[in-house]
């Protein structure tokens, strides 16, 4: 009943993750032309409109025992395709300006036959169609013709890449393989965090969903860290009294502080750990809608399904003890700490030319600040980013602590 009364609940049973993107039209952050853009108009959304993708849907689906149909079926040139969600649209639609719902619908059929992700296989298109733009890869490179919006080419290169085809092949290896292997003036217009691509949307105009984005332990995604709660917060759907319920403070959207920023994705990765591990959703939860469950909630479910009694503040601590373990393990297999922390230059350099949040990048002072208050939230140290080995044996990551010694701060 929560689940189907709640904002949540309402907005995707009737439209998906799609309905839930593109309901605020130009007003809200869209990643377009390889993120170099936040703004997507509204004309450009009514040609790839939610109603004109949905002309082509069979059904809504939910996944097993959830009330809420958030997903869907589809029927494109006679084959039965699941989608469209919110990720496809920015990756096949915005981020390389394709303005057509047929083209879409094809490119969800394509990689999902191809077993092709849909971020990073956008990320490599669209920063080959910057190259282009800017005059930095010519088409005899490619093979065909490539520009923005130009669907027919985007779909060839595709399935070039499924099939590592010509040009296709060199993408294929990813964006940070592609853009070294043709050359260093090609690195600024590969937005990279970790060597793993970035394909996102309100990057530089939501400084707390970037900083979630940028720091989680599996680079460049925003299923751990990334508060969503920050976008409820700017659109006042986000309650001072929960707020303050769950976070300990009232946030106050786009207006907090680095200390506030950084407190708001600490609790996220927190409670995202604790979504996994309980094998809940993440969309039907308080990242979506702060109203949904909450922790001690989690902990009541739980008790009452093993008979074991728990607290959220266990569950939360739980939580905490999974990102130390993370983190270490990226610094000691991987070599992650501060200085890997940081969005592509691109981002704090240039600043969003239309729409709402015209003028918005990511200040480094600031950066700086909110990175620092990070690692307070989770006792790293500040000047590297590590976690003390103290931090670690009090989660009892012990061994892990003695593992990677030589690399802890003193």
């Amino acid at each position: 009943r929560r689940l189907r009364e709640s904002a949540f609940g309402r907005v995707h049973a009737e439209g998906g993750t799609l309905w839930a993107y593109l309901r605020n039209g130009s007003a809200r952050a869209h990643g377009v032309r390889n993120m170099t853009s936040e703004y997507w108009s509204d004309q450009a959304i009514a040609a790839v409109s939610r109603e004109a993708v949905e002309r082509s849907m069979i059904a809504r689906r939910a996944c097993f025992s959830c009330p809420v149909p958030c997903s869907a079926l589809f029927a494109v040139d006679g084959a039965t395709v699941e989608g469209v969600q919110a990720n496809m649209y920015r990756a096949f639609a915005t981020n390389v300006d394709v303005r057509d719902a047929g083209t879409l619908l094809r490119a969800n059929r394509l990689v999902n036959e191809l077993g092709l992700d849909c971020d990073h296989t956008s990320a490599v298109v669209a920063w080959a169609m910057e190259l282009v733009d800017r005059g930095l890869l010519a088409q005899r490179e490619i093979g065909f013709p490539l520009r923005w919006g130009a669907g027919g080419a985007m779909l060839g290169l595709i399935e070039a890449i499924g099939y590592r085809r010509g040009f296709g092949d060199l993408l294929a290896e990813g964006l940070d393989a592609a853009s070294r292997s043709l050359g260093e003036e090609t690195r600024p217009y590969a937005n990279l965090v970790k060597g793993n691509a970035v394909m996102e949307a309100g990057f530089r105009s939501h400084p707390a969903w970037a900083l979630g984005i940028v720091t989680s332990a599996k680079a460049a995604g925003h299923l751990r860290g990334a508060p969503a709660q920050e976008y409820q917060a700017e659109a006042g759907s986000l309650r001072p009294e929960t707020s303050q319920d769950l976070f300990g403070f009232v946030f106050p959207g786009l207006e907090a502080t680095p200390q506030q920023r950084a407190a708001l994705v600490a609790w996220q990765e927190r409670y995202k750990a604790v979504l996994d591990c309980m094998g809940l959703c993440t969309l039907s939860s308080a990242w979506m809608d702060a109203e949904l469950y909450h922790p001690e909630e989690i902990a009541g479910l739980y008790s009452a399904l093993t008979g074991i009694e728990t607290s959220g503040e266990t569950l939360m601590a739980y939580g905490e003890r999974l990102n130390n373990l993370e983190r270490a393990f990226n610094l000691l297999y991987a070599g992650f700490d501060r200085c890997h922390d940081y969005p592509p230059r691109r981002f704090m350099e240039e600043p969003l030319q239309e729409g709402r949040y015209a003028g918005a990048r990511l200040e480094r002072g600031e950066w700086e600040a909110m990175l620092d208050a990070y690692y307070r939230e989770h006792h790293w140290d500040e000047p590297t980013g590590r976690p003390f080995p103290e931090t670690l044996e009090r989660h009892g990551l012990s061994r892990l602590a003695e593992q990677a010694r030589d690399r802890l701060p003193a």
